[in-house]
């Protein structure tokens, strides 16, 4: 089960899930959308600001200038994911005290050949959407924004009936960057230096988290539940 999000009411939900352990730092998931509503990113970031140490994740900023490249198109890309969906993305949207908060990600020239690759035709596909959601934007806004919101909201809601029907076989890159967070989270925990760690990371990498923190003692506690958006919600983004 996917407990980070949920669909229902044609409306996206992310999760902050608290996990405790006895003589322990309390462990805060709070499980993100890297689209939504600018309220939505108001909501996190009033969260984040309430625990004073965590890790986010953050792909590291490149010195190769290729990678540099791909990684300036691939942020592009995401901006029209969010356009497309009448939405803001993300970034730039969540700020963290940096002397406290660690960003826990991988740097991109970590990543192997074939997620790279697999990354860049992903970019392409989405920007050559582009021309078709601005012709459905000059003709409906609303319309072209609603279409793409179902597309997200059916995909989300087929990951929770049957992750195995979107979850790659074997993603050594993803299963990769869980190991690392999951390894700089222990590493805080065993410190006993914090009374609360946060973790902002994307909610579907909280599926490979959560057992490994339950596999170390720690049960779960208080859920919460975020808005992300709407079938409905106002456009905030033109997609021209």
């Amino acid at each position: 089960m996917v407990s980070g999000f949920d669909v229902r009411d044609n409306c996206l939900y992310t999760r902050t899930l608290e996990f405790h352990r006895e003589g322990s730092s309390k462990v805060t998931l709070i499980c993100t959308s890297h689209i939504g509503t600018s309220r939505y990113y108001e909501n996190l970031q009033n969260i984040i600001d309430q625990i004073p140490y965590g890790l986010y994740e953050g792909m590291k900023y490149p010195e190769d200038e290729a990678l540099e490249m791909i990684c300036a198109t691939l942020g592009y890309a995401a901006e029209l994911d969010a356009k497309h969906a009448g939405l803001v993305h993300q970034s730039g949207r969540l700020k963290y005290d940096e002397s406290s908060w660690m960003n826990s990600d991988v740097a991109a020239e970590e990543l192997s050949a074939n997620k790279l690759m697999a990354m860049i035709k992903t970019t392409s596909d989405s920007i050559k959407q582009q021309e078709l959601f601005n012709r459905l934007s000059q003709r409906s806004p609303k319309k072209a924004a609603e279409y793409h919101r179902k597309e997200i909201l059916w995909l989300l809601d087929t990951f929770l009936f049957e992750p195995s029907l979107l979850k790659e076989p074997s993603n050594t890159d993803e299963e990769y960057r869980n190991k690392l967070l999951f390894a700089n989270l222990e590493r805080l925990i065993r410190s006993h230096a914090f009374e609360e760690i946060g973790v902002v990371y994307g909610a579907m990498h909280f599926q490979d988290i959560e057992p490994l923190l339950e596999g170390i003692g720690y049960k779960p506690g208080t859920m919460d539940e975020l808005r992300v958006f709407g079938l409905k919600d106002p456009i905030e983004v033109s997609s021209d």
